[in-house]
């Protein structure tokens, strides 16, 4: 959260963009941009990026996607699907990941096939004095409350950050007859 971070100035621009530019976009820029792209995974890397694969995707997670080792825990009992984030070394179709993520993907050799959607922002790290203040009053505490207290000062930024608003009902109490 002290990194730079979306702050206005939302518009979405061509998607008749070069590699070279989009490896030229500077990782201090104050201009960012949400990518939606596919990404071909070469074979030549698979043994080398096995163990921590790039470009991890929610996935459904299929009975034939298990292993024999993962099927064998099971002893026969009923496998229930369910999504999880999944690295893998298949190819991604309409990915969609932040600039620096798409540049480092790209410089450890995942190739890009097509840009489908770029959206271009403001950025900038409009919150890293507010975190660091915090971080620095936890450092200093003295109480288990003080340092329990800065550190969910900044947990509750980020978890507010994540919420989704989209779910919410409007509720309105009314007590008069002709408001109701």
């Amino acid at each position: 959260m002290v990194e730079s971070l979306p702050y206005g100035g939302f518009e979405w621009i061509s998607a008749d963009v070069t590699l070279d530019w989009i490896q030229s976009i500077p990782q201090d820029s104050s201009e960012g941009y949400i990518f939606e792209v596919d990404l071909k995974y070469p074979v030549e890397l698979h043994d080398l990026h096995n163990d921590y694969p790039l470009a991890p995707e929610k996935m459904d997670i299929k009975f034939e996607y298990l292993s024999e080792f993962s099927k064998a825990v099971l002893n026969g009992m009923k496998y229930t699907p369910s999504t999880k984030l999944v690295p893998n070394l298949k190819g991604k179709k309409n990915y969609i990941t932040y600039y620096k993520n798409l540049q480092f993907y790209l410089k450890h050799g995942l190739k890009l096939e097509k840009v489908h959607k770029i959206l271009k922002f403001q950025q900038k790290p409009w919150l890293k004095k507010y975190i660091m203040f915090n971080t620095e009053q936890r450092k200093n505490s003295k109480s288990a409350f003080e340092k329990d207290f800065f550190k969910l000062m900044n947990n509750s930024i980020y978890g507010k950050t994540m919420e989704n608003i989209r779910n919410r009902v409007d509720v309105q109490l009314v007590n008069d007859e002709k408001k109701a």
